[in-house]
């Protein structure tokens, strides 16, 4: 049930906060899978194969793994994809069609955690709500800068249905005022 030497130094790499490898693991897996681009894969499968190894193990460990846990993902909006991410839960939502993540799942089992409320000033300005089959509670791993923020890892490949749209009022650290949310109901499909 334990994790070997390279789940565990590959796990701890990707959660860094100074590494950035979850950035080109995630961004790897999603150009293969929305765009048919598999060059990036290709050079971190490596990464990716022993990643994954880790997280379903601890998927299933009896102190770590979690299942059908509600968790809370900030969506970041201020980047060149943006639109796509819209329009997909747009479209989503208005057909109550499917949503892929293609790459590592990553979310706060804290609704007060979410990046949609942590870092809104950076961009997280929409918020999907989702249960998650199966999952680990990550926190454990993270480094001092990220410790607290109650993470969930999951597999990647998961997908789940938008079933609901509403919204959350937040207050608005530059402002002093309150700010709408758009947020996102997401239920596993197995």
């Amino acid at each position: 049930m334990g994790i070997n030497e390279a789940e565990l130094l590959a796990l701890l790499d990707y959660l860094s906060s100074s590494t950035g490898t979850f950035n080109v693991v995630n961004g790897a897996a999603m150009a293969k899978a929305y765009y048919g681009e598999p060059a990036l894969q290709s050079c971190v499968d490596v990464f990716s194969t022993v990643l994954a190894s880790g997280i379903n193990k601890l998927c299933e460990h009896p102190w770590f793994g979690r299942k059908d846990i509600v968790v809370y993902k900030g969506i970041r909006l201020t980047t060149l994809d943006e639109p796509f991410r819209l329009a997909m839960l747009k479209e989503a939502h208005k057909h109550h069609g499917l949503v892929s993540f293609p790459s590592v799942l990553s979310a706060s089992c804290d609704p007060n955690n979410s990046y949609a409320r942590t870092k809104f000033l950076d961009g997280y300005n929409l918020e999907c709500v989702m249960t998650v089959r199966r999952g680990f509670y990550a926190d454990p791993f993270h480094d001092k800068q990220t410790m607290g923020e109650h993470e969930i890892l999951g597999p990647a490949q998961q997908r789940f249905r938008v079933v609901d749209k509403d919204a959350i009022m937040m207050g608005d650290p530059e402002s002093g005022g309150e700010v709408e949310i758009e947020r996102y109901t997401l239920n596993p499909v197995d």
